[in-house]
């Protein structure tokens, strides 16, 4: 609390992701939610939407929160909460020209990704579209990564949705706890809580330096017993046309993948769900690389988000992410023998995590003042650095868990949840996998310079699965991929 007031500081995590955007990589995710609108009890509408997110928007806290900045980024801004909204500012209407296909949604999507959200007011915001093919609709569902991670967003997400297409009213918010915050803190109570961080600051460098040292000693340690560190040879990460700098525009992708068929693999092939995810996405970028006549020697190395939400607790939706590194097998030929060096590797990751300990960054990106943060990222960017410096992963693949069951939202039934991610200076392509019923969902989204053929990896992931599936289940029927997406 800065006084009597209540104002939530930004965590170190969150900081990060809120200065480290640019006008060239802005910090939003996106969801594309498919909905057929024929099961609206009284039939679809705009306002039916409307009059439905308004009602329900008190249970999302940061659906109210917006930033207030401490003078000269002495310390980490704070949220202010309850803010009023103004629906007309955050809710809006778009329409494709009829019918409107995946490639027309997610070149809207697209042009969504290239427009940061204003922090002057709730960093959020939903786009309504009308006109697809077979009389559906789609949410545009945008939020800024500072608010919370992926798994966050899907609870996020999971307030508005129901298992019924009844629509029914929901308790109201308290009035007079709205009227009590809502405005910004004063400079005076915000240079008081600068000066409480400012004091703090060696105690956290203290903690978070102990931390660092002790991960350390426990990583060491683990290199010697495994005799130089394992077959992964400390996952060196080759330089590819997927690391450079990023400009202002996005490409987006989507298609979606059997999820029955994806575990039967996994089961026969003793690994894990996320496991033959990461196979199909090393055998896809394998091809794509080599179309391109740039296949790196060593394997491609993805950064894998990982929640640690469950592990530490937490109730609220802020971030609470650790990162897995993995390689992808991309030098392997074999698609069973890839999944098989996935496994061993992603395992390999999973204890060298355990070793370092969830915490640890969290701790560290504490330490640094707002000030230093922003300066040391708009430094990075104006010298072009990740240009000139080795890549700290080829890609972002993630794997969030979502809805097992039919569910419904303003009283259309979900067909489909698209989650699509951030891209960076240096990692020029992101891939996020949904579960949603019988189906898992992927989102992709690169630069578009970079990777102006986007829809390629998506049909390749397809593909991929198809080559899997028959080397690992030789004697089963083909299952059939049904990726929405254009054609070739």
């Amino acid at each position: 609390t800065l006084g009597q007031m209540a104002y939530q500081r930004l965590t170190g995590i969150d900081t990060v992701f809120f200065l480290a955007e640019s006008e060239t990589t802005p910090l939003h995710m996106l969801a594309a939610i498919i909905l057929d609108p024929s099961t609206v009890p009284g039939g679809y509408s705009f306002e039916k939407i409307r009059d439905f997110l308004a009602d329900r928007m008190h249970l999302i806290p940061p659906m109210q929160r917006r930033i207030a900045h401490v003078p000269f980024g002495l310390a980490p801004p704070v949220w202010v909460e309850n803010v009023e909204v103004d629906l007309d500012l955050h809710i809006r209407r778009a329409a494709l020209p009829r019918p409107g296909g995946p490639e027309e949604l997610c070149n809207l999507a697209a042009e969504l990704f290239t427009h940061r959200l204003d922090s002057s007011r709730p960093m959020w915001e939903i786009v309504v579209v009308e006109g697809l093919e077979n009389d559906r609709i789609a949410i545009l569902a945008k939020l800024h990564h500072s608010l919370m991670d992926g798994t966050g967003g899907m609870q996020y997400m999971g307030s508005f949705f129901s298992n019924r297409p009844e629509l029914t009213k929901v308790k109201k918010a308290d009035d007079s706890k709205a009227r009590r915050t809502g405005k910004s803190p004063s400079n005076l109570r915000l240079w008081a809580g600068a000066a409480a961080s400012l004091l703090d600051q060696p105690r956290r460098a203290v903690v978070a330096g102990r931390s660092a040292l002790e991960a350390s000693v426990r990583f060491a340690r683990a290199r010697i017993e495994e005799g130089g560190g394992g077959e992964d040879g400390g996952l060196t990460v080759p330089k590819t046309i997927l690391n450079q700098m990023v400009g202002k525009h996005r490409a987006v992708a989507y298609t979606s993948l059997p999820i029955e068929r994806l575990k039967a693999v996994a089961r026969a092939s003793d690994a894990t769900l996320n496991d033959v995810l990461l196979a199909l996405v090393g055998a896809t970028l394998r091809a794509y690389l080599i179309r391109h006549d740039a296949l790196p020697d060593g394997p491609l190395v993805a950064a894998v988000p990982i929640s640690t939400r469950e592990s530490e607790g937490m109730e609220d939706l802020t971030n609470a992410v650790s990162v897995l590194f993995a390689g992808l097998g991309t030098d392997i030929d074999d698609p069973v023998a890839r999944l098989r060096a996935i496994s061993s590797s992603t395992l390999q990751g999973k204890d060298r995590q355990k070793r370092f300990g969830a915490n640890v960054m969290k701790e560290i990106v504490e330490v640094p003042a707002p000030l230093v943060i922003s300066l040391a990222m708009r430094a990075v960017s104006s010298l072009e650095l990740f240009d000139k410096m080795p890549p700290l992963c080829n890609a972002v693949i993630s794997n969030v868990p979502g809805p097992p069951i039919d569910l419904y939202f303003a009283g259309a039934r979900i067909e489909d949840i698209y989650p699509l991610g951030p891209v960076y200076d240096g990692v020029c392509l992101n891939i996020t996998a949904l579960s949603n019923r019988e189906r898992v969902d992927l989102g992709l989204v690169a630069d578009r310079k970079a990777v102006p053929d986007l829809w390629d990896i998506a049909r390749g992931l397809e593909e991929s699965f198809a080559e899997l599936e028959g080397k690992v289940l030789p004697n089963e029927p083909m299952s059939e991929v049904t990726g929405d997406h254009p054609e070739a």
